[in-house]
């Protein structure tokens, strides 16, 4: 038996793939086999998923710029600039390693101390 590409199963899977069901799941929906799914609708899948998953981007994105939103600020440097949350014995070890530093202003005058 031959599968043949339907409008209504296009719209169901970018549908389906845009929220982040599985294909498995999707397949089993539809009444077709996952390989039959990936073979007829791959771009379909890859599409609907990235498209939703830039649109989430962007709302987040605004929120944090537009909106001034901490949480999502937050969310964003933790993912994009690899912040963290620390705990005391992080901010110890740092204290420690602070009072190892040496700091000296080049063309700068020292004045005595009186």
């Amino acid at each position: 038996m031959t599968y043949k590409v339907n409008e209504k199963h296009t719209i169901q899977i970018s549908t389906l793939a845009s929220i982040g069901m599985p294909i498995k799941r999707i397949a089993k929906y539809l009444g077709i086999s996952h390989t039959t799914l990936a073979k007829y609708y791959q771009d379909v899948l890859d599409v609907a998923q990235v498209d939703k998953d830039a649109q989430v981007a962007l709302s987040l994105f605004e929120s944090a710029v537009e909106k001034g939103s901490v949480p999502a600020q937050i969310f964003w440097c933790k993912c994009r600039l690899g912040w963290r949350e620390t705990s005391d014995s992080d901010e110890k070890k740092y204290d420690k390693d602070i009072s190892k530093i040496q700091i000296e202003v080049i063309g700068a005058e020292v004045k005595p101390q009186e």
